[in-house]
């Protein structure tokens, strides 16, 4: 199945809900209040006025609001929470969603090799390609006309097809070769393609077509000049808005009616193939920049780039697999062992991109699907389409509930292989990673003294349980500013979540040390009415939380003495007889003593 995600929340807007001034409401109001009354001949001399001045005026303040908008990935890069719901959702294997460049389809696979198309408006789904090879890859061509793929056929050979993504044509093959072709990839004007190729000496080589021939008639000037203009395009991309979409479809359609659409010169395109690399070893993954004149591919030893007449190789500090590229073309982004790296192009530095994302599994739920993925994969590629007589969905009902309560990855492949040797056959076998390490789940700390309730005290606002704060540690996560928990506040829930009646604030704090974390209340406002407010903190651990425990302390042991002393004596305290303690003690002294008649030292 195939499921979209949307930001529901991001942090500016929860700030902005707790950091709002009444002052603004008030002016506003006042503003609305006092703003005199236009009568109708300066209301028909203004609209007069408008309609002189033109259209002109009008369309530059459109295309500057264009220009200024947010952009869609800050709104990603500040998101809190989420929600999912689904696209595709059949009982077939869809899977490896591409949306269009336009935004206005969805190409994805199904099986066994199927590329189906789904109108997102409309929610018609068509089959583009029919096949078996379900480890088939494709790419949209940037005006979203077309699509590339490469295709097994029954002798095992793939090659690289182009057709057109309304199906209004037969798909052509471009590449024609008895050796392996694939991984097709774009240029942003569509006019060159590049893939990867074993048919010299079994190695995969980056290969590269001119879609039109025109390119093909320039000489090596020209064909420079182009690429320069290309890079330069490149450079004034912009990602596609939300809601751009219908707005891109009826400017397509405006234009189809004013200019013929470039036909691609496809006939003839594998009798026009250029090799790019023929370095030893075997190339992997191409990807072409948006201006068409640097490839980037993994080789061996890393990611290199090279330029689009196969000079100017170079290794790019980058890590692991190619992921994508900017839209102008100047940096690519790798994933190796969990972690992402941007690195610039033709060169330069990589960047380590932090990212953190624990996600919380419940062990019955993924090994379920784990079990029924399992089995339908066999059941997709087993020789036998009827699995030597059984009822392979009833098998697999039968052996399922044992797979869910499988507790360790031994116990899970266990099961697994008495599902699969039902079949009694050769070379089949189910291999899970090994069990991970046990890790610790530190819990997040706020600062704060809290007692359990178990009743709502505020109508309208029930819950299982809260936690009444009673007091507000000093420097800590929940103290001060506009984030800030006070003393009588109600904690409902941590990242949107309600507390359960076994749940404790530990344990819903779980793996938050130093991350921001949502913490949802309710609070008596100064009309006294309970209101829920969401803040946003930082827990620290609980390390932290001693040494902040402990500095309030002696700072009220320190106010104690000063009190009852009439300012005339200091306090210092010392946490302990180590180095660190000894460093600390000789920073306070001073400040304890000076002025004073005498200085009290506790040593408890």
């Amino acid at each position: 199945s195939i499921f979209k995600a949307e930001v529901q929340r991001t942090r500016s807007e929860l700030k902005e809900a707790i950091e709002q001034p009444e002052e603004e409401v008030a002016a506003e109001a006042e503003d609305a209040a006092s703003e005199p009354a236009e009568d109708a001949e300066a209301e028909a001399a203004d609209e007069g006025a408008e309609d002189m001045s033109g259209e002109g005026d009008e369309k530059k303040k459109d295309d500057k609001e264009e220009d200024e908008g947010d952009n869609p990935a800050d709104r990603w890069h500040d998101a809190l929470s989420f929600s999912v719901e689904p696209v595709v959702q059949t009982s077939w294997d869809d899977r490896e969603p591409h949306p269009s460049p336009d935004g206005l389809s969805l190409a994805f696979m199904r099986n066994p090799g199927n590329i189906v198309i789904l109108d997102l408006a409309s929610g018609e789904e068509r089959t583009l390609v029919e096949g078996w090879d379900r480890w088939a890859t494709f790419a949209w061509s940037p005006d979203s006309r077309y699509i590339a793929y490469d295709y097994s056929d029954a002798d095992y050979n793939s090659d690289i097809f182009v057709v057109p993504a309304d199906g209004s044509a037969a798909a052509v093959n471009i590449s024609m070769h008895p050796d392996n072709d694939n991984s097709p990839a774009w240029s942003q004007d569509g006019r060159v393609l590049a893939f990867i190729s074993e048919r010299i000496n079994d190695e995969g080589d980056v290969w590269a077509v001119y879609l039109d021939t025109e390119l093909d008639a320039l000489p090596r000037r020209d064909l420079e000049a182009y690429y320069d203009e290309r890079v330069k395009a490149a450079k004034k991309l912009k990602p596609l808005k939300p809601g751009a979409a219908g707005k891109a479809k009826d400017e397509d359609a405006e234009a189809s009616e004013t200019e013929a659409a470039d036909d691609l010169d496809l006939a003839d395109a594998y009798l026009r193939l250029r090799r790019i690399t023929s370095e030893r070893g075997s190339e992997s993954d191409v990807r072409l920049t948006p201006a068409g004149d640097r490839f980037v591919y993994n080789a061996s030893g890393g990611v290199y780039t090279v330029k689009w007449d196969g000079s100017d190789e170079k290794r790019l500090d980058a890590r692991g697999d190619i992921q994508g590229l900017s839209l102008a073309g100047d940096q690519v982004l790798t994933v190796r062992g969990g972690e992402a790296w941007l690195a610039k192009v033709p060169g330069g530095d990589a960047e380590r991109l932090s990212i953190d994302a624990d996600i919380l599994i419940d062990l019955q739920t993924q090994n379920r699907e784990k079990f029924i993925e399992a089995a339908r994969t066999v059941g997709q590629v087993f020789y036998d389409a009827g699995m030597k007589g059984l009822n392979w969905d009833a098998v697999t009902a039968g052996y399922l509930e044992l797979a869910e309560q499988s507790r360790t990855a031994e116990e899970f492949r266990h099961v697994a292989a008495r599902l699969i040797g039902e079949l009694n056959a050769s070379h089949l076998g189910i291999y899970p990673p090994g069990e991970p390490r046990p890790n610790s789940r530190p819990s997040g700390r706020l600062g704060i003294d809290v007692e359990a309730v178990s009743q709502s005290p505020a109508a309208g606002f029930a819950f299982e349980r809260a936690y009444r704060v009673t007091r507000v540690i000093e420097r800590g996560p929940a103290w001060g500013g506009t984030m800030a928990l006070q003393a009588g506040d109600l904690i409902t829930g941590i990242e949107f979540t309600p507390f359960g009646a076994d749940d404790t604030l530990e344990s819903a704090l779980a793996d938050r040390v130093n991350d921001e974390t949502i913490v949802s209340v309710l609070r008596k406002s100064e009309a006294g009415e309970w209101e829920a407010v969401d803040v946003l903190l930082v827990p620290v651990s609980y390390g932290q939380e001693v040494t902040l425990r402990y500095d309030a302390w002696q700072r009220e042991r320190a106010r104690l003495v000063d009190e009852w002393s009439g300012g005339r004596i200091g306090y210092l305290h010392i946490r302990s007889m180590g180095a660190a303690a000894l460093v600390e003690f000789e920073r306070d002294l001073f400040a304890a003593a000076n002025g004073k008649d005498g200085l009290l030292v506790d040593v408890r």
